[in-house]
């Protein structure tokens, strides 16, 4: 990851972008207009390699549980009790479904960390992580994909 940062910085950031550099051949803006305005690669790290604080994106870690036990009732009605546990093992799942991982790691709005300059990073213990902000808590429903263990209680009549 860190020789693709740097090639990045040397090779393509502070160029023009490829709009822009299509906006300079058809005559439009000159390359200084387009550098004040700002339509050139960033720069990310300036060559200096990965924070100690990244962010990683991580895998989904769920295990559910579902136990039923069905009761004949007369000749046309069963009665099924179940219960179901989501997430049994309480993993930690982070940056879910539609929750991307944000380039900003220091705590300010939309930042993947809070508290990062006060030793709030993770590094690669995501497991056990309690200072990001985007970990899967429980939605509105009875589950949420990758939320903290939920458990769910039922009754089937089948006629």
């Amino acid at each position: 990851m860190t020789q693709a940062i740097k090639y990045y910085d040397t090779n393509i950031a502070g160029q023009l972008t490829p709009a822009g550099r299509a906006l300079v051949l058809s005559n439009l803006f000159s390359d200084q207009e387009m550098v004040a305005l700002g339509a050139v690669a960033p720069l990310i790290q300036g060559g200096q390699g990965l924070p100690l604080h990244f962010a990683k994106a991580t895998s989904l870690k769920t295990m559910d549980l579902r136990l039923s036990r069905p009761f004949q009732i007369g000749e046309r009605v069963k009665l099924e009790p179940n219960i179901s546990v989501f997430n049994v093992f309480n993993w930690a799942n982070f940056g879910g479904a539609g929750n991307q991982l944000s380039g900003v790691l220091n705590g300010a709005p939309g930042s993947s960390l809070n508290n990062a300059s006060a030793g709030g990073y993770c590094g690669s213990a995501t497991a056990f992580c309690t200072s990001r902000l985007d970990r899967v808590l429980a939605g509105s429903g009875a589950y949420a994909n990758g939320a903290p263990r939920q458990m769910d209680f039922g009754v089937r009549i089948t006629f």
